[in-house]
């Protein structure tokens, strides 16, 4: 999951939920969020989901990838605000070469 920031608690509990559940669960968000909610990055983290932050350029995508099989890109954030109050849009991508093509974007980000 690419996030700027995580602020919903609901959408915070669903995914650990599925942490629990051994979903395998990796976030990349914004150094600005990881340095200053750091206490929310560790509890996330005790919970099981793996969260890193990403420095440059400056973090602003939105995008969800669900079993190396569907791919979310859209504008929501990971916010109460943009989950009740705005309008937002996205689309979902089941294309083989477009996953391959963000996985390896993903698992470079995460992996620096």
């Amino acid at each position: 999951m690419y996030f700027q920031y995580i602020q919903d608690d609901e959408l915070e509990e669903v995914l650990i939920n599925k942490a629990e559940e051994w979903v395998k669960i990796e976030i990349v968000v914004d150094d600005d969020f990881y340095e200053k909610h750091s206490k929310k990055v560790q509890f996330l983290e005790s919970k099981g989901i793996s969260v890193h932050k990403y420095r440059f350029p400056v973090m602003h995508a939105k995008a969800i990838l669900v079993d190396k099989k569907q791919l979310f890109i859209g504008s929501v954030n990971f916010s109460s605000y943009s989950l009740d109050k705005n309008r937002e849009t996205g689309i979902i991508f089941s294309d083989t070469k477009i996953i391959e093509q963000f996985l390896n974007i993903f698992i470079q980000d995460f992996s620096s």
